[in-house]
């Protein structure tokens, strides 16, 4: 496992190598759908407040929800028609009191979506539940993932999982896919109980929308105090976009002592063209003797061909501490821990496009 990496607690006792985003944060907009980042680590979970981003999608939550085109679409705020890339699976299984339903999955070149939805009986989950990918495998070989992110709508057992990966690490043609999905629950005192596992398999007979695959030099500079963000470029699809960054400095926060000692990336990247369409990046991979910084689209439009221009905004996240179930601090807490609110973003720059 590498250390750019979280470990999954040894309380799931996973046969395979699995790495959740402990990060969590909340949207509410047309263009920012509501998601709740979910993860865990061996201290404890995290919010994330996003800051600066705020009176800028007036425009998107009036827009109708019936644009979207397929479930995945709607849940990640993405107004492309993605029907003809989308398989619709809608399978349902039932194990140990627990109803899982696959409804959709999108594969690209960077990532694999899912739309889950999951029911439960009476006293089942007691603590916090969330699900995420145990194993993905295309055409019968392992697929080695960057990290794991497990997303939960603003609806009860609705969930995205996203599982990005390094370009190249699927096959062009793909014929069939394996994933296999654990449901768990957090407790209050830090443990993760394994409430059911599934298995989906199914064969695929949408178009690929790896053959989409364009890229945009940007080519623009990004500064903080300490350190220097030179965004290269971005591959993109209707589907989803990756951000590659040379950094000059170490973006990661590290976190905890000894064994237990992780590391975080709190700063993002927010894209917004002159019709207020916006993308966040996050980060998904750093190589520490490269300097080179992956962040991946977590949900908008890539309308790249339709802009005039992009304005890229450096942004950051600041860890708050809630509970292991989930439970966030009062706003007088937070009013305590920043005193002076949560700053806006850190540089901008534009992006000229026509």
């Amino acid at each position: 496992m590498s250390q750019k990496h979280f470990e999954l607690l040894e309380a799931l006792q996973c046969a395979d190598d699995v790495f959740v985003d402990a990060a969590g944060k909340d949207w509410e907009q047309k263009k920012r759908p509501y998601f709740r980042r979910a993860g865990i680590r061996a201290a404890c979970m995290l919010l994330i407040a996003a800051a600066g981003l705020g009176g800028v999608f007036h425009k998107q939550v009036a827009e109708a929800i019936s644009s979207f085109t397929t479930r995945l679409a709607e849940w990640m705020g993405n107004d492309n028609d993605l029907r003809q890339y989308t398989e619709v699976v809608d399978e349902t299984q039932t194990k140990d009191g627990v109803s899982m339903t696959l409804k959709e999955v999108l594969i690209d070149a960077s990532n694999i979506r899912a739309a889950v939805e999951v029911s439960w009986e009476d006293g089942i989950v007691t603590g916090h539940p969330w699900l995420y990918y145990g194993a993905i495998y295309i055409n019968g070989e392992y697929v080695d993932t960057l990290m794991l992110k497990n997303y939960e709508t603003g609806e009860e057992g609705q969930y995205v999982l996203l599982a990005p990966y390094e370009e190249g690490a699927i096959p062009q043609e793909i014929n069939d896919v394996t994933l296999m999905i654990r449901f768990v629950q957090s407790q209050e005192d830090g443990t993760v109980d394994g409430l059911a596992d599934f298995t989906f398999a199914f064969e695929t007979t949408k178009e690929s929308i790896m053959e989409q695959t364009a890229t945009l030099s940007i080519n623009r500079t990004l500064k903080t105090e300490d350190l220097i963000f030179h965004v290269q470029d971005m591959t993109y699809t209707d589907a989803s976009a990756r951000i590659r960054v040379q950094m000059e400095g170490d973006p990661r926060t590290f976190c905890g002592e000894g064994d237990d000692q992780y590391t975080e990336i709190n700063y993002f990247l927010c894209l917004t063209d002159e019709q207020e369409n916006w993308l966040e990046f996050d980060a998904v991979d750093y190589d520490e003797e490269t300097g080179m910084l992956v962040l991946d689209m977590d949900c908008g439009t890539p309308a790249v061909d339709t802009a005039s221009y992009f304005d890229i905004e450096l942004c950051r996240r600041y860890p708050i501490e809630v509970s292991e179930v989930g439970e966030e601090p009062s706003a007088e807490a937070l009013q305590e821990q920043y005193p002076g609110g949560l700053p806006g973003y850190l540089d901008k720059v534009r992006l000229e496009l026509k």
